[in-house]
């Protein structure tokens, strides 16, 4: 159980709209089915998942980011299997009530007018080579395909992912949507934790196709999601719909704008997203410049 409440509730000041649906939508009674340092992932009947987070939790549509220190660890107040329910206009989670009435809906900006198509390549590679950085899950894969290196020296992972990978390439360079669904479904559900990082790549891969306005790559993927932890599912499902967490949305705009100095900037703050999954982030960033790349040029 989570510790002692004190007095009212704690205000939100960040609620992704597929969060509050999945809130509003709460039948009976939910759970937590995951606590980080960070984040807290619910479960939310019918067929919902949010996550309360830290202040300092980039906003995303299923994220509730509360009036939370980021100095404080979560897993001191909620724990696995703790009740989620709503009482009045408040969810309550463990013994935690969190306001929903003054949370503020946050809202995605609108998509980029222009890409810089100068450059875009040697942006990508800077995504790649922070993503490489972290030698653990898909991070190193996007250099080696960017750079059409074998991926004989990397790890076990990446070179599982390779496969795949070129063959979503190929089924986007020729617009054919059973080969994107092919290569995302053996992408799906690839490596270990709530995240796998075959997830995390096909998210960061849809950010950037997404704001390029080649959606039907999102819609192709789509039937390939399942088979993965239910919260990385319902993340990756909204990614396939065009939504995408704050810092995901910013490195993938930052590319396509033609900002280097941003596109370092904001590749390296993703790294604080859990062990790998920053990087596998960045990877697939840069794996989706180079689809956009591909597109463009024919």
């Amino acid at each position: 159980m989570a510790g002692d409440a004190g007095r009212g509730s704690i205000k939100l000041i960040a609620a992704g709209e597929t969060a509050l649906r999945a809130v509003n939508g709460l039948r009976g009674s939910g759970r937590v089915v995951a606590v980080f340092r960070r984040a807290v992932h619910l479960e939310l009947p019918p067929a919902g998942m949010a996550a309360v987070c830290v202040r300092d939790v980039a906003p995303a549509p299923l994220n509730l980011v509360a009036e939370l220190s980021q100095t404080m660890d979560l897993g001191t107040l909620f724990a696995r299997d703790d009740s989620v329910r709503r009482e009045g206009t408040s969810l309550v989670v463990g013994e935690l009530a969190f306001d929903l009435v003054s949370a503020p809906v946050w809202h995605p900006p609108p998509p980029p007018v222009a890409i810089d198509w100068s450059g875009l390549s040697d942006r990508a590679h800077i995504c790649a080579a922070t993503a490489a950085g972290v030698r653990e899950g898909l991070g190193p894969l996007a250099a080696a395909t960017l750079d059409g290196e074998r991926p004989d020296e990397l790890g076990a992972l990446a070179r599982t992912a390779h496969g795949p990978v070129l063959l979503l390439r190929e089924g986007v360079q020729i617009k054919d949507i059973t080969l994107v669904c092919r290569g995302a479904r053996q992408l799906v559900g690839l490596g270990p934790g709530l995240t796998p990082s075959g997830d995390d790549v096909l998210v960061g891969m849809l950010a950037v196709l997404s704001l390029a306005g080649e959606t039907w790559v999102g819609e192709a993927v789509a039937p390939a999601v399942r088979d993965t932890p239910d919260f990385s599912q319902a993340v990756l499902l909204e990614a396939c719909r065009g939504g995408f967490a704050a810092d995901v949305d910013a490195l993938a705009r930052a590319l396509l704008a033609g900002n280097a100095d941003a596109v370092d900037a904001a590749s390296r703050e993703l790294l604080d997203h859990g062990a790998t999954s920053g990087s596998d982030i960045c990877a697939g960033v840069a794996l989706g410049a180079s689809l956009v790349t591909d597109l463009h040029n024919t």
